[in-house]
C-alpha cells in the first residue's frame, strides 16, 4: 500500500517545481508534498520506490550548455540527499522522458539522445548507497 507520486507543475504562473508525495494507504490519501527542485526546470519527472518510506526522484534541468538529468533520494519525512548529476543531455524533446527502475542495490535510468544526428538510447546506473 506504500507508494509515491512525483510531478512537475507551475502554479499561479510562479516558478516551476518538482514535488513528490507519499501514501501509505494505496493512494487514498497522501502526505504533504515535498519540494524536490525549483531551479531551471524542464520537467520530465520519474519516481521509483526504494522501500516503503523512501524513493528516488529524477528530473531534467536546463542550463547554458543544454540540459542535465538529476536524481535525488527522498524519504517520507522530507529528508533528501544531495542531487546526483546523472548526465548532461539535450534539453529539447529529443532528450525524451527518462525512465528509472530500482533493481537490488542500484538505480538504473534510460533516456533518449541524438548522437551524430542518430537517435540512440543511453543508460546509466547509480548505487543506492551513493544516493
Amino acid at each position: 500500500n506504500n507508494l509515491a507520486v512525483a510531478w512537475f507543475g507551475v502554479a499561479n504562473s510562479v516558478n516551476p517545481e518538482v514535488k513528490v508525495a507519499f501514501s501509505d494507504n494505496g493512494g487514498e490519501g497522501f502526505d504533504a508534498p515535498i519540494l524536490i527542485s525549483n531551479t531551471d526546470l524542464v520537467g520530465r519527472v520519474d519516481v521509483a520506490m526504494i522501500d516503503g518510506d523512501s524513493a528516488i526522484v529524477s528530473w531534467m534541468e536546463s542550463n547554458e550548455e543544454g540540459g542535465q538529468l538529476k536524481a535525488v533520494k527522498v524519504n517520507r519525512s522530507g529528508e533528501k540527499s544531495e542531487p546526483v548529476l546523472i548526465s548532461s543531455l539535450d534539453a529539447s524533446r529529443a532528450g525524451g522522458f527518462p525512465q528509472m527502475e530500482i533493481v537490488d542495490d542500484k538505480m538504473y535510468i534510460v533516456w533518449s539522445a541524438l548522437v551524430n544526428d542518430k537517435a540512440t538510447t543511453m543508460t546509466a546506473w547509480v548505487s543506492l548507497k551513493d544516493m
